[in-house]
């Protein structure tokens, strides 16, 4: 019994390092399925794919932004309230003189209405955006029956300003009218006069008395000399008479088309802005 006890332990050894050798195997085996699987998986995913065979994918979640509008609208609202302050008072400033019996302030208060209008409308229009994007479908909010009430305000205004606009532009071109008859009958006086002998005459005197003449000229030469300077006096005159045509046409056309027609479109835009915020 004594070498048996020795014996038997020994078997017992073998038998644990053998069990713990079935049990690496087994580890080691089911991690080679695993990989062997993995590997004939993704193979044949592509030789599906290379042979057309059709191969799942996962799923494609489409994703949506929101905007909230709540964000845009107090700024498109305080920059519109912005801007049609300014228009208060910018004609505030030309109001409070007050001198409505003067054609000039008339003038004045039409032509700064006109040109701060854009800047007015613009500012409606960005309130405008701002009442739509707060309205609920509830009726209108203050903020589009404001819109409407001064875009109907200043379309009437303009409507009133526009015979004021009207006289403005003939006054303007009578002015010039008159200015340029009188370039014209200077023009032609002097044409006149400087075909008169006398008149060379005084030229002629007038260089001698300057020292522009020198001594020993003769008559000859003073003539030539006095009928060069009368010629480049003529064509002076002429080119201003041209640039004078030039100028009032310029600005002619700039008030007729810059002032009384910005009016116009102006009027059909702020009523169509005013129908618009209530319908």
């Amino acid at each position: 019994m004594p070498g048996l006890q020795p014996a038997l332990q020994g078997g017992g050894a073998q038998g644990q390092s053998l069990a713990t050798g079935q049990q690496g195997d087994a580890n080691g085996i089911e991690s080679l399925r695993s990989r062997l699987l993995a590997q004939g998986l993704s193979q044949g995913g592509r030789s599906g794919q290379a042979h057309g065979w059709p191969v799942e994918s996962a799923p494609v979640v489409p994703c949506s932004v929101s905007v909230d509008s709540s964000k845009f609208s107090p700024l498109l609202r305080w920059m519109g309230i912005t801007l049609v302050v300014i228009l208060l008072l910018q004609m505030l400033g030309v109001l409070i003189i007050g001198q409505w019996q003067e054609e000039s302030f008339r003038q004045l208060v039409v032509e700064r209405l006109i040109a701060q209008s854009p800047m007015a409308l613009v500012g409606l229009v960005l309130m405008y955006l701002a009442g739509r994007l707060d309205d609920a479908g509830e009726g209108r909010s203050p903020l589009l029956w404001a819109v409407c009430i001064l875009s109907g305000v200043l379309a009437i205004s303009l409507t009133a300003a526009l015979p004021v606009s009207f006289s403005g532009d003939q006054m303007l071109q009578q002015q010039a009218d008159r200015q340029l008859a009188q370039q014209k009958t200077r023009l032609e006086t002097a044409r006149i006069q400087s075909k008169n002998p006398a008149f060379l005459q005084q030229v002629i005197q007038q260089f001698q008395a300057s020292g522009q003449v020198p001594p020993g000229v003769s008559e000859a030469q003073k003539n030539q000399a006095a009928r060069a300077f009368i010629d480049r006096q003529l064509d002076q005159m002429q080119s201003q008479l041209k640039q004078s045509e030039q100028s009032n046409l310029v600005s002619l056309n700039q008030r007729r088309y810059g002032g009384s027609g910005a009016a116009v479109v102006l009027i059909v835009a702020f009523t169509i802005l005013c129908l618009g915020s209530v319908l």
